[in-house]
């Protein structure tokens, strides 16, 4: 995978490497989301308030579990082969969302500030070999992102204009 960048179409956010579309993410603020990698569909769940998960499922069968600590700036993620990872995000200063695997970090969502408006910043590192976990937890991420994103009380429109701005 050469250069991974989100753009978004309508209601729908596109991962794409080049013009090919990776991933299709069908975002909801509240409810839930889905997404397509290579005509799968996945559910994306969130269950809890203090202690927040996220669960993806493809056919019913659980593909991948994130539980938060309390407050939910950190948490583990857990594919359903036992492979690990981690995540946080930190608010101050922007907001950044790193997923990890052990001290390297995979995938980087930030928030940067070009002339007084919010753009995003998604950085992919060279370390993951596994396409299709990275690209599952790719739009866990931009999931995660966008919700934190919107709690502020911003409205979806602001989070689209947002999202039009990521380059």
């Amino acid at each position: 995978m050469k250069k991974l960048y989100w753009t978004k179409k309508g209601d729908d956010y596109l991962l794409k490497n080049d013009e090919e579309v990776l991933l299709s993410l069908f975002f909801k603020l509240s409810g839930t989301s889905s997404f397509i990698i290579n005509n799968k569909e996945y559910i994306i769940s969130k269950k809890g308030f203090w202690n927040p998960g996220y669960f993806i499922k493809h056919n019913e069968e659980y593909i991948l579990k994130l539980t938060h600590h309390f407050w939910g700036s950190n948490g583990k993620i857990v594919f359903n082969d036992g492979t690990e990872y981690t995540t946080d995000y930190k608010t101050r200063g922007g907001l950044k969302l790193r997923l990890t695997e052990e001290d390297r970090e995979i995938l980087a969502y930030k928030t940067q500030f070009v002339n007084s408006r919010p753009v995003m910043n998604f950085q992919v590192s060279e370390n993951m070999l596994d396409a299709d976990k990275l690209l599952i937890m790719a739009a866990l991420g931009m999931t995660i992102y966008t919700t934190i994103f919107g709690e502020d009380g911003t409205s979806d429109a602001d989070t689209a204009t947002f999202l039009l701005m990521v380059s």
